[in-house]
């Protein structure tokens, strides 16, 4: 199944758990894309002592998944040049993302 998730949010606990069910969908061998965008596109960079949020990151990435982060959004938080292993892009990237899921989840 193809999981698209869309990430709004900066809340710490909000996107440890969209990150947290990310991972089960894809240990569950599910095909998993995220696109970030509004404060979401802040998630990449949010460090926490009590969620493993980067770690969870990581393994996100090294079972297979893909992240897009709304370029407009990084832009006006001026995080643009911060990014390191989601791609940037667009609505149209979020749009097709959306498109082509099965299922469709908003944090």
């Amino acid at each position: 199944m193809k999981i698209t998730v869309l990430i709004t949010s900066n809340n710490i606990e909000k996107a440890w758990n969209a990150l947290r069910l990310m991972n089960t969908f894809l240990a569950m061998e599910h095909q998993v894309s995220a696109f970030l965008i509004n404060g979401g596109v802040e998630t990449e960079f949010i460090d926490h002592q009590l969620f493993d949020i980067q770690k969870n990151w990581q393994l996100f990435f090294e079972r297979g998944g893909i992240a897009t982060s709304c370029g407009t959004c990084l832009d006006f938080r001026k995080l643009t040049d911060r990014v390191q292993k989601n791609t940037i892009g667009n609505l149209i990237d979020c749009a097709n993302l959306v498109e082509n899921a099965d299922k469709v989840l908003t944090f």
